[in-house]
């Protein structure tokens, strides 16, 4: 959706004057439940950063089931990466 006022009114006037929030111009799919004011592309980037900690994770825990010695560090920082992205994700 598209709106101007040409008399040079701010979008948030034109919007409440005709019942309209910011929200109702974008589409439910660019919306998701995550903190206000967190931009969605810094959501997926978000995301993807807990999925190579994820992968870590996975790679460590294979590498302790076979025997071979693990970073016990690098384990508790990827659970404790996980665990805030998941705080700022709302999650």
């Amino acid at each position: 959706m598209l709106v101007h006022c040409f008399a040079g009114c701010p979008v948030s006037d034109v919007l409440e004057a005709v019942g309209l929030s910011m929200a109702s111009l974008f589409p439910d799919s660019m919306r998701s439940h995550h903190k206000p004011g967190l931009p969605y592309w810094k959501m997926e980037r978000l995301k993807a950063k807990r999925e190579h900690e994820r992968a870590v994770l996975v790679l460590i825990l294979s590498d302790a089931a076979n025997g071979m010695p693990v970073n016990a560090e690098r384990e508790a920082l990827a659970k404790d990466r996980i665990r805030r992205i998941g705080r700022l994700l709302n999650e």
